[in-house]
């Protein structure tokens, strides 16, 4: 509408078929608002025959941050207008090692940026599943958040 553009770039080599880059269309300050995500393979961990857990062989490709910028053009890693400028989002799928199993549902995000003090400020929710998968729980960040990680 009204020659409004969005524009959406996706990974070259087709490893995951969300964008890499979502350009909105300029605001009011000529800034075009760019959401930038950021993918890591990662592998599921389970137990096949026996009682180790084994990981799998192939990696899942998963969305591991994002980033947005409130009022300057983002980079690849950052904004222009600095780390305060930036609203960040990371999510956690557990650890990827053999110490434990791990279906790669996401146990929890943080998200981090300018707070009520003009200083960075992070809240993190962590979500928890039953035996088939399905969301049980979460716990959501309430005011100056103390919590850490989910683990």
């Amino acid at each position: 509408a009204r020659g409004n553009v969005t524009d959406y770039y996706y990974d070259p080599d087709g490893r995951f078929g969300d964008p890499i880059k979502v350009v909105a269309p300029a605001n009011k300050h000529g800034v075009r608002p760019t959401t930038v995500y950021n993918y890591e393979p990662m592998y599921a961990y389970y137990k096949k025959d026996s009682e180790a857990v084994t990981q799998d062989a192939d990696p899942v490709w998963m969305l591991a941050s994002e980033h947005t910028c409130r009022t300057t053009v983002a980079t690849s890693t950052s904004c222009v207008g600095g780390d305060i400028d930036m609203v960040k989002t990371s999510y956690y799928y557990g650890p990827q090692n053999a110490a434990q199993p791990n279906n790669l549902l996401l146990r929890g995000k943080s998200i981090t940026g300018e707070g009520n003090s003009s200083s960075l400020e992070t809240r993190i929710w962590c979500y928890e599943y039953d035996k088939y998968g399905t969301l049980i729980g979460e716990t959501a960040p309430k005011g100056n958040s103390n919590l850490q990680s989910c683990q």
